[in-house]
């Protein structure tokens, strides 16, 4: 199965460093092998480096992805997140390790079949969505001795599942949602993305493959264009550079920055 549209090389979904633990807490992405580059942006581990004072609420931001979440210390705990509009927070318990796997805009739908409006703004039991990557996590638990290794084996198993899927990827989502993605989300949905599809068929896909309507989908592009650029938020704030990202004007920048990372950009700027 070979998808035809570089995703990756369009769009860099970017998560916030850890901030306010005096480096208690530990964030790290690491990538996957090169044949499944079109398909997981990364792997990612969050943990405690040192037994906390306090839970720690970590954000994770919007960013049009869905997730594998699963506890190392206890793989029974293992989710699935799905397409979330606005930021979610996850409490980090005084001592937690997390493994995560990230997957691109509009992949995990297409290599298993599963509608991502199901999963959209909330977790799910994996065993529940997909046993087999649960019955894979649970075997990797007593060989896995580092990250390196639990990548490893994540990475032979969605090879082979990849390499038996003769299904092809549905070329009408993937040329607008590489649309979507050369415009960094600034397009009018309505005339660049009416190509032959009519807005309802339009709304299915996007709906089966993202987990929300096109629209919504590139307002989360256009964030995440502007944290890649400037993830302090500083320079586009004091130049206001946020007209260049299809912003109307200040207000309208700060309520949709609020939304999608859980703090102004003002906070975000004096932290």
């Amino acid at each position: 199965m070979k998808l035809e549209y570089n995703i990756r090389s369009l769009y860099t979904p970017v998560q916030p460093a850890v901030m306010g633990t005096d480096g208690e807490v530990s964030y790290v992405e690491l990538p996957p092998d090169a044949q499944l580059q079109d398909f997981i942006y990364c792997y990612w581990n969050l943990k405690t480096i040192k037994p906390l004072d306090d839970i720690y609420n970590y954000r994770v931001v919007s960013d049009g992805c869905i997730d594998i979440v699963f506890n190392c210390t206890n793989h029974d705990e293992a989710y699935i997140m799905g397409y979330c509009n606005s930021f979610v927070k996850i409490g980090i318990d005084k001592e937690s390790n997390y493994f995560g796997i990230r997957f691109l805009p509009g992949i995990f739908p297409s290599l298993f079949n599963i509608d991502a409006s199901e999963l959209s703004n909330h977790y799910e039991r994996l065993n529940t969505v997909q046993p087999r990557i649960y019955n894979v996590i649970q075997q990797s638990k007593d060989r896995c001795l580092c990250l390196q290794d639990l990548c490893d084996e994540l990475n032979i198993y969605f090879i082979k599942h990849i390499n038996k899927i003769d299904k092809p990827f549905d070329n009408r989502f993937f040329c607008a949602l590489e649309t979507i993605l050369k415009s960094k989300g600034s397009i009018i949905i309505e005339k660049d993305l009416n190509d032959g599809i009519s807005s309802r068929h339009l709304q299915r896909l996007f709906n089966f493959y993202i987990g929300d309507t096109a629209k919504s989908f590139c307002r989360i592009v256009r964030f995440q264009n502007l944290l890649k650029i400037d993830p302090s938020v500083k320079l586009i704030k004091s130049e206001k550079s946020y007209y260049d990202f299809g912003y109307y004007d200040q207000t309208h920048f700060i309520k949709e920055f609020k939304l999608f990372y859980g703090k102004t950009p003002s906070k975000i700027a004096t932290e």
